[in-house]
């Protein structure tokens, strides 16, 4: 009994927990250090975290600390206040069907 029993959990575990399956598969949300560059690669990469449920200040977060202000020669504020507009950008042009905080 205790064999067919690791079986159903086995099969029916992965079904019954969709959510916590498809987040451990999720892709990762990185930027480039020179993402202010390269707009089009950014507002896709800000469309991926939005799909994966991030609010904008986490977006602004990661955005400004991997910004590179000696490729860029944007400082952080100005790297957060870019990445806050791609953001907009980003969702009312590629991914509109997404929520955004």
């Amino acid at each position: 009994m205790l064999p067919a029993l690791s079986l159903v959990i086995a099969l029916a575990g992965p079904a019954a927990l969709p959510g916590i399956i498809a987040t451990a598969q999720a892709e990762p949300v990185m930027f480039e250090p020179d993402w202010p560059n390269h707009q089009e690669q950014a507002e896709q990469t800000i469309c991926l975290a939005l799909a994966q449920g991030w609010p904008r200040t986490q977006i602004v977060d990661v955005a400004e600390h991997a910004n590179d202000i000696d490729q860029t020669g944007l400082s952080v504020p100005e790297a957060a206040r870019l990445a806050d507009t791609w953001i907009d950008e980003a969702h009312n042009t590629l991914c509109p069907t997404l929520a955004l905080d």
